[in-house]
């Protein structure tokens, strides 16, 4: 009978801790779902900001003349210039493109990174996916650093014309875009970026949602515009 009852009391001490360990795992759970939902509704919105700036995008677009980059290579290869002169030359075209076509969505990620920022959550794959949003808005502002020159065509095609020897914008500095270039961090970080994706959808956002948090959703129009322009270079390497 003593061991029935102090079985019996041990237990009545357990339940409190069993009760407070669930409500601590109920409120934790609680929490991450909020903070997916925050984290949803900030990339709604960046989403519809950056969706307004492709306009600008496009007009940029038109004043450089994109549509020459493609054609100038194609030609620098048939006149015989050196692939290594023409890969590096296809890296400066990229670094110009991403000035072009990214530049003018930098104040809209500067306010969805604020706002992910002020986002209190304990999610690995959150906080990794939003880490590598930080890093993009930093790779953007280098390639903003470039300046594009509204004659980057003009200076490309007589870059070709004299045999694609010396540099091709000498008053353009591409160092540090070229390095951010050739880094490949940006696919890591847009792996992370989709981890994050799924995981709002795990804790609970629907997959229209949860998706814009990637980066291919978020600048769809921005990615296709810039595909099409590197389409054009065709193989130069």
């Amino acid at each position: 009978m003593g061991r029935l009852r102090l079985a019996i009391a041990m237990a009545a001490l357990a339940l409190p801790l069993v009760f407070a360990a669930s409500s601590s795992a109920a409120g934790s759970d609680a929490r991450e779902r909020a903070a997916a939902k925050a984290f949803a509704d900030a990339a709604a919105e960046l989403t519809a900001s950056v969706r307004q700036t492709a306009p600008t995008v496009r007009i940029n677009r038109e004043a450089i003349r994109t549509d020459c980059f493609g054609r100038q290579l194609q030609r620098a290869k048939q006149a015989g210039v050196p692939s290594d002169a023409l890969g590096t030359v296809a890296h400066q075209g990229n670094g110009l493109l991403h000035e072009l076509v990214y530049e003018p969505t930098i104040p809209a990620l500067e306010r969805f990174v604020a706002r992910l920022d002020r986002v209190r959550t304990s999610d690995r794959v959150l906080r990794a996916g939003r880490a590598a949003w930080r890093r993009h808005l930093a790779a953007f502002r280098v390639y903003a650093a470039l300046n594009v020159p509204l004659d980057a065509c003009a200076q490309l095609t007589a870059w070709v014309d004299g045999g694609g020897t010396g540099p091709l914008m000498p008053s353009v500095d591409f160092t540090a875009a070229l390095r951010e270039l050739q880094s490949g961090g940006a696919g890591a970080r847009e792996q992370r970026m989709r981890e994050a994706a799924a995981q709002l959808r795990a804790r609970g956002q629907t997959k229209q949602r949860a998706d814009r948090f990637g980066f291919s959703t978020a600048f769809a129009e921005h990615v296709a515009i810039y595909a099409g322009v590197v389409a054009s270079y065709g193989p130069v390497g």
